[in-house]
């Protein structure tokens, strides 16, 4: 059986169950769904496989991914080439880290209790420091340290902290009020118990950690703070 060569032109950021993509090799147009149900294949685990439907603009045009999996986790990341190739091919399988536009991971702890923990153990909220208002609506904690400044606030069972530096003072509340007005539109996937949001400056840790019983689920690897966002409120 051949295999079917995916090709994703990315122009913005775009919604991968009606895009359309096009092999240079042939003028047919495939649905860009193909991308996905050939993830979900190459993937073997009873954990429940979630995906983003959105996908960050890269340099690179050509969308691929990498696939692990074993019978408590998965792993996928997709990266952006210069050329199309299929999921899992060599040129994907020994692609460089720079051209990862993003990851996706899940793993099964033993309990349900050791889920929460690794939860807690990536939480940046706190409480601590000064009361301000991003938004007239929503209150939140600003701390400050070591030449680094920190905003959390909460939203339903997500704790969500955007980072900055000191000599930005205001870069995080603005970030913080970008991605407030964007879920105020759109939905987070629902933890149980809960969720962490760790924003930082572009090109620094972005990350989108939440519970489901005892699985773990992370969405990283992003450039821009935005970008994780909307990955994880596409996920399906």
């Amino acid at each position: 059986m051949k295999k079917i060569m995916i090709a994703i032109m990315t122009v913005t950021m775009f919604l991968l169950p009606t895009f359309c993509v096009e092999a240079l090799s042939k003028s047919t147009i495939m649905p860009a769904e193909v991308l996905q149900k050939s993830i979900k294949k190459s993937i073997a685990t009873p954990i429940a496989i979630v995906l983003p439907q959105r996908i960050p603009v890269a340099k690179n045009p050509y969308i691929t991914a990498k696939t692990t999996s074993t019978a408590t986790s998965y792993k996928v990341v997709y990266y952006a080439l210069k050329k199309p190739t299929t999921v899992n091919s060599p040129q994907a399988l020994h692609a460089s880290k720079k051209d990862a536009i993003l990851r996706i991971t899940a793993k099964k702890y033993h309990s349900q209790a050791m889920a929460m923990k690794k939860i807690e153990s990536v939480n940046h909220f706190t409480a601590a420091g000064k009361v301000i208002a991003i938004m007239p609506t929503v209150k939140g904690y600003q701390d400050a340290g070591a030449g680094s400044q920190w905003t959390s606030w909460k939203m339903g069972r997500w704790s969500l902290t955007s980072h900055t530096t000191t000599n930005r003072p205001t870069a995080d509340v603005t970030r913080a009020q970008q991605i407030i007005r964007y879920l105020q539109k759109h939905q987070l996937p629902i933890p149980r118990q809960n969720g962490v949001v760790i924003i930082g400056e572009d090109g620094q840790k972005n990350a989108v950690i939440w519970q489901n019983g005892a699985v773990v689920y992370t969405l990283d690897y992003t450039a821009k703070a935005l970008d994780v966002i909307q990955a994880a409120t596409s996920l399906n």
